[in-house]
């Protein structure tokens, strides 16, 4: 994963933990990346657009997003929204058949999902004798609900990686603008150094961050002139 700018490492605890769990509070923003490996997102405030690939996602309080490996995401509030943050290393399934399973990116108000997620965070902050058990055993236990509660895919490996490969096309070209941003853009040009139409580069980048491209590039240059 060399020169992936946009590409998240894993956040691992002190010890390796495959389970990872962080609470945000009136986030307004991150920026598009993906990861080899499943977040959750569940929203207890406020509300949001988050986009996962090509997918659109209006959350308020009470739902729950879930971004699967080697998608593109970013998020977007207005007043900035509360959120649960789970993270599941693919150590986490090492031992189960959970190969490329693909999970709805959207969950409305599912009650015993919150109910885990609330779970795991208190865990968390709990951090009394056997905590990693429990932690893993509600982890196991919601990614159990939503499997049997909701229609999911098994991709194959071919797919997998053909997702993994437009994930990294999108890093480079977030990359390229990064460097080049004081230079004069067009999609054209961007659409070349992806390899790809442009028609349908744009369609591609509007569906992974939320923007089109020129809105990007104008947005990303007021955020650098503002630092």
């Amino acid at each position: 994963m060399k020169n992936l700018k946009y590409y998240e490492k894993e956040a691992r605890n002190h010890n390796a933990f495959t389970v990872h769990v962080q609470n945000f509070k009136q986030y307004r923003t991150f920026r598009p990346h993906w990861h080899d490996y499943y977040e959750l997102l569940f929203f207890y405030d406020g509300s949001a657009k988050v986009y996962c690939n090509d997918i659109e996602c209006a959350v308020c309080a009470g739902d729950l997003v879930v971004v699967n490996r080697s998608e593109v995401h970013t998020m977007f509030s207005e007043a900035g929204a509360n959120y649960y943050c789970v993270l599941l290393h693919p150590e986490f399934f090492s031992d189960i058949a959970f190969d490329n399973i693909q999970f709805p990116n959207l969950i409305k108000a599912d009650k015993a999902a919150e109910i885990l997620m609330r779970k795991l965070y208190s865990e968390t902050c709990a951090k009394q004798p056997g905590s990693d058990m429990l932690l893993k055993s509600y982890a196991y236990t919601l990614m159990t609900h939503l499997l049997r509660s909701y229609t999911t895919t098994r991709i194959s490996e071919k797919e997998s990686k053909i997702l993994a490969q437009k994930a990294q096309r999108m890093d480079k070209v977030l990359n390229y603008i990064d460097t080049h941003y004081t230079e004069k853009l067009s999609t054209h040009a961007l659409a070349t150094f992806c390899y790809l139409n442009e028609s349908y580069f744009c369609r591609a980048f509007k569906k992974a961050t939320g923007k089109s491209v020129l809105d990007y590039i104008t947005d990303y240059r007021i955020e650098k002139a503002a630092l």
